[in-house]
């Protein structure tokens, strides 16, 4: 009985693999992962604090020397409030806050905010976290300065960062200060290829399993889709993932922050303050909230 059900799931599978649209199309054959279910919470939360490596979070000595360039270029002052938007667990806020500031972090993740709450309390933190998807966060001229790292604007379509970044600009007091740190659309792959794996466990989930991935980009769309179809191998199973990334040209982001009453005061390629160029992954967007 247990060898047909397996059969069965590996037949289901092979369907949903032959079925599937190719090439995938951005923001429609899938959006995001699923940072709001706990299981998968529980595992991204691994990643950030995994300190040998950079694909959740910064490493610590890294995250430092960004908080040196935000205090620097946010001109932040003791007891100011910030805004930590998409916080993940919390790091950028906890070290803000070690420096006599008042932060507040938003994010979708349960355990990612667990754990920011959890080491807050630990450290007596002045800091507050939400959980709750930041679309639908509400404050009102309740901040000095606000931040967006890590690339996570490029994690909406572009009507979502659109309002996200109103949003933003509602919660900053006039003339309040946000920096967001985007991707250069030049180092987004552009390539459609596919890859597989096989490992006992990974984010996707702690069993043995076959991860089949495959890429798209859409030039109409200015986005990639990278797609995941992860077989489990003692069961049979399959789960499918998906994770878009929307690109913007300079010229784009400084209108998309324009729109939302931000304007860009300066473009930094790096932490270290270096004039931006196409030569660089990271653009350090630097703005102030215009006066109505």
């Amino acid at each position: 009985m247990e060898d047909f059900v397996f059969a069965a799931n590996v037949r289901a599978a092979l369907a949903m693999l032959r079925e599937r649209r190719v090439p995938a199309v951005p923001w429609v054959d899938g959006e995001n992962l699923p940072w709001g279910e706990p299981a998968f919470s529980q595992r991204m939360l691994r990643e950030h604090l995994d300190q040998t490596h950079a694909a959740a979070s910064r490493p610590r000595d890294e995250i430092l020397i960004h908080v040196d360039g935000l205090e620097q270029e946010l001109r932040l002052s003791y007891g100011d409030r910030i805004l930590d938007v998409t916080c993940g667990p919390g790091l950028y806020c906890h070290e803000l806050a070690r420096r006599g500031y008042r932060v507040i972090g938003v994010d979708f993740a349960p355990a990612a905010i667990g754990y920011a709450r959890e080491k807050a309390a630990e450290e007596g933190l002045n800091c507050t976290f939400v959980q709750q998807d930041v679309r639908q966060m509400d404050f009102h001229e309740e901040f000095e300065a606000a931040i967006l790292l890590y690339g996570q604007l490029n994690a909406f379509t572009k009507g979502n960062a659109a309002d996200l970044l109103r949003r933003v600009t509602k919660a900053l007091v006039p003339g309040g200060r946000f920096i967001a740190e985007v991707h250069n659309m030049e180092y987004i792959d552009k390539e459609q290829y596919t890859d597989w794996e096989v490992s006992e466990s990974s984010l996707f989930g702690d069993y043995p399993q076959l991860c089949l991935q495959e890429q798209f980009w859409s030039e109409e769309e200015q986005a990639a889709l990278d797609r995941y179809y992860v077989l489990n191998l003692e069961t049979g199973e399959m789960e499918e993932y998906a994770v878009c990334e929307q690109g913007y040209t300079l010229d784009g982001y400084r209108a998309l922050l324009a729109q939302a009453g931000l304007e860009v005061k300066q473009v930094y390629g790096g932490w270290d303050g270096h004039p931006a160029s196409e030569a660089d992954e990271w653009f350090i967007l630097s703005s102030e909230k215009v006066a109505a």
